[in-house]
């Protein structure tokens, strides 16, 4: 998905690249924008603003770049 502001409820999102990516399932690639939030994620987070839900502390919001494997 590619748009100024990507916000998906599906199951499972491969990427997505905007100022603002939500993805409400599981991202398994990668998001690209200014603020990057995933409920799962399974690859990286690369933005001012990243939070993946399924990271632990302080992992789970961070700036530049998040990643999950």
């Amino acid at each position: 998905q590619c748009a100024a502001f990507t916000i998906t409820r599906k199951s499972r999102v491969l990427f997505q690249a905007g100022l603002l990516n939500f993805a409400s399932g599981h991202v398994q690639l990668a998001q690209v924008g200014v603020v990057n939030m995933a409920r799962r994620i399974t690859g990286v987070q690369i933005g001012l603003l990243n939070w993946a839900g399924n990271n632990s502390g302080v992992f789970r919001l961070t700036p530049g770049i998040n990643m999950h494997f």
